[in-house]
């Protein structure tokens, strides 16, 4: 019987051995592990193909072109010529033309499964990712616009408060023989880039409205300050030579509401008090202000002071905070009165309120707004002292944090006494009236330029604080 010689070997030749296979072996598992992540960085995955959900509570939650199935669970099962996990079942014609795989996967209209495409970052709904490796690339699907017209190209358009972005289909644009690389607004060198929008590859521009880029236009009318520019986009180039077709324009518009404070700060020179407020947490400091008016609906301040007045006229004034967007902090109004001197200490004085409360009748003020937001506004019917030309109209304010208190409007019983919330950090503002002619030497600001500057001012104030 031949066989395999024995040769004994010394024990520290098995140690020896043990230890070149083990480094041997701890190599090539590095060498796999590496390999694994090259690999699975340039095929992110393995094709999948739709599945059944076998565990839900009841048939309810299935697609309306799905089946139930019983057993020991419910089963949602899509039917023939749908695919997906009979929860949501897509059409196999509809995911032919708009990818119904998740992304950075790509519907496989042979065998209605999902392949795995390098394209990062993944393609849009109406794209497809093609080439191959590294080289792969999205490119528009030829079939999700076929037959869809001109009529049905609409831009995509968000107002902001300090810009507005619009978007238009780039595929879209490429189906009716337009040129997606021409997009642009009044001011030609702002134009559009490719971005993906929702799952829809897009065309987008984004403009800060405040400074009038791009060619925007401001307008006004009684309620809203109004901020149009225009969508132009060239037709293709043949042979990238000449036009067979003409462009489109589509006209578009922000509006905005113009409220109390816009109405101040676009104002030309408005007759303001202002002071600093600080936060009872400490988190920042916000500027209060006071203004007059010229009517009831808060959107003309009055211009170029100081502000003539005759006793018994109403007139109608507002406070508010500055550099509190989107914050949880109101304004509470505590106290008003007129006094004949630049004093609010002086102790001659007509009082209007009291913790947040009228302490005259309502033909003599009005608390129209107090506490609710960031801006409080009011009416008052004007007096006049005796042997004074002048007189000054005082309020004190202070902030509160609507998170922290059930409610920041003070709390006002019939018989005029009530409640503010803490008044901690109380400042004063006030603002002079003189009795001379019946026809005021202030105006009521008409915005004969400012209105363009709204929100431009506003938001100024807001991203960089007014100190």
């Amino acid at each position: 019987m031949i066989g395999c010689p024995h040769v004994s070997r010394p024990a520290a030749w098995f140690t020896n051995s043990y230890k070149i296979h083990n480094q041997n072996l701890i190599g090539k598992m590095k060498f796999l592990f590496l390999a694994t992540l090259f690999f699975s960085y340039i095929v992110p995955g393995l094709s999948y193909c739709f599945a059944s959900n076998t565990t839900l509570p009841s048939c309810v939650v299935c697609d309306p072109n799905a089946s139930c199935k019983r057993g020991n669970d419910f089963a949602c099962e899509c039917n023939a010529g749908y695919v997906g996990d009979g929860v949501k079942c897509y059409n196999i014609s509809t995911c032919a033309i708009q990818n119904c795989c998740d992304p950075g996967f790509q519907f496989n209209t042979t065998t209605n499964c999902c392949d795995p495409k390098l394209c990062l970052p993944a393609c849009a709904k109406d794209e497809l990712c093609q080439g191959s490796g590294r080289a792969s690339n999205c490119y528009c699907n030829p079939n999700t616009y076929t037959g869809i017209g001109l009529s049905a190209l609409v831009p995509a358009l968000t107002c902001q408060s300090t810009s507005y972005t619009i978007g238009i289909s780039k595929c879209h644009l490429d189906a009716l023989g337009l040129n997606s690389s021409a997009v642009y607004l009044n001011n030609m060198t702002c134009r559009g880039s490719p971005q993906i929008i929702g799952s829809q590859s897009m065309v987008a521009i984004t403009v800060n409205q405040n400074i009038l880029q791009c060619g925007t236009i401001e307008s006004s009318n009684s309620t809203h300050a109004i901020f149009s520019n225009t969508l132009f986009i060239d037709p293709a180039l043949v042979q990238g030579l000449f036009y067979t077709s003409a462009g489109i324009n589509i006209p578009f518009h922000c509006a905005y509401p113009i409220n109390m404070t816009a109405s101040v700060l676009s104002a030309v020179n408005p007759v303001i008090s202002s002071t600093t407020l600080q936060s009872l947490n400490g988190s920042g400091v916000y500027r209060a202000v006071m203004s007059l008016f010229n009517s009831s609906a808060f959107t003309f301040p009055y211009t170029n002071g100081p502000i003539n007045v005759t006793a018994g006229t109403t007139m109608y004034f507002g406070t508010f905070l500055l550099d509190a967007y989107n914050t949880t902090l109101a304004l509470v109004t505590d106290s008003c009165y007129f006094t004949a001197t630049n004093n609010s200490a002086d102790t001659t004085r007509y009082t209007l309120m009291q913790n947040g409360c009228s302490v005259v009748s309502s033909s003599a003020f009005q608390i129209i707004e107090n506490g609710l937001s960031t801006q409080d506004r009011f009416s008052a019917q004007t007096i006049k002292f005796a042997n004074s030309k002048e007189m000054y109209l005082f309020c004190d304010v202070h902030m509160c944090d609507k998170t922290h208190v059930a409610s920041c409007a003070p709390t006002c019983s019939s018989t005029r006494s009530g409640k503010s919330s803490d008044t901690e950090g109380s400042q004063t503002l006030g603002i002079k009236l003189l009795f001379g002619d019946d026809t005021p030497s202030s105006s009521a600001s008409a915005y004969p330029k400012g209105v363009q500057w709204i929100l431009a001012i506003f938001s100024a104030l807001v991203l960089l604080g007014w100190n």
